[in-house]
């Protein structure tokens, strides 16, 4: 369904770097205009590995096989956010300004004065969101599907604050740990030592003046849900598990 259109924004992309892409019976084979193209950046093939599952034998050469083939045909690839910048900005102000506690909103929104990387940067390396303003995009995601869990569970005691700030910070470590230079992503020498969630907490709590610091805290600690997957602690709260599961929806719901 999707793929002749994967295909064509895959050459819009990749061509700058020597390569195009071009579809050959069930594969879709990787065309260099010069020998060792891939192999003499590494970085670019790691992307193409990783995000398109390209790989390499003696027959095909590089090549994107037959099951990964169909995947492209049943999803498209997403190499920019859905919505535009200016909206997906106003979406985000609208979300701030339901925000109560006028200290904590005054600090969220003199944060976001001051750091202007938070509408630039990409969201991840791989998978997801992995574009310029890919983290702006994936943040306004997530307040929004935080928001629906939120309005469907009035029966029980909820901070809507907690979560609209918890959705809108959860990945905000990810401005120190991700470089973005000609449409690829890069991992920072700090996501390395640190990673997102670390310098995440580290963040708000030098810019974010609330007295739910602590609980914010935590909404950010736990998002990814256990320590195998990066989280130091699990969500106890149920304004963390709401985040957690509406960041799984942003991430998965492409």
């Amino acid at each position: 369904m999707y793929l002749l259109e994967n295909i064509k924004n895959l050459n819009k992309k990749y061509n700058k770097y020597g390569i195009s892409f071009e579809l050959n019976c069930q594969i879709i084979k990787v065309i260099e205009d010069t020998p060792f193209c891939l192999n003499n950046n590494s970085e670019l093939k790691e992307d193409l590995k990783q995000n398109y599952y390209v790989t390499f034998n003696q027959i095909n050469k590089w090549h994107i096989g037959k099951t990964d083939v169909l995947r492209l045909s049943r999803r498209r690839i997403a190499f920019k956010p859905q919505k535009s910048i200016t909206r997906l900005a106003e979406d985000l102000k609208g979300y701030i300004n339901q925000i109560k506690e006028q200290e904590l909103k005054n600090s969220v929104f003199l944060f976001l004065r001051e750091e202007w990387r938070f509408f630039y940067k990409p969201a991840a390396k791989f998978y997801h969101h992995n574009y310029p303003y890919g983290l702006l995009e994936h943040s306004v995601e997530t307040i929004q599907y935080a928001l629906l869990l939120y309005d469907g569970k009035q029966n029980i005691e909820l901070d809507k604050d907690l979560i609209i700030v918890g959705a809108l910070l959860h990945d905000i470590g990810k401005i120190n740990c991700y470089e973005i230079n000609e449409g690829i992503v890069s991992i920072t020498e700090l996501a390395d030592i640190q990673g997102h969630i670390i310098n995440g907490i580290k963040i708000i709590t030098q810019h974010i003046k609330t007295g739910k610091l602590d609980q914010l805290i935590h909404i950010i600690s736990s998002h990814h849900n256990l320590k195998k997957w990066g989280s130091p602690v699990a969500p106890q709260s149920n304004e963390a598990y709401i985040i957690y599961v509406a960041d799984l929806l942003s991430v998965k719901l492409l």
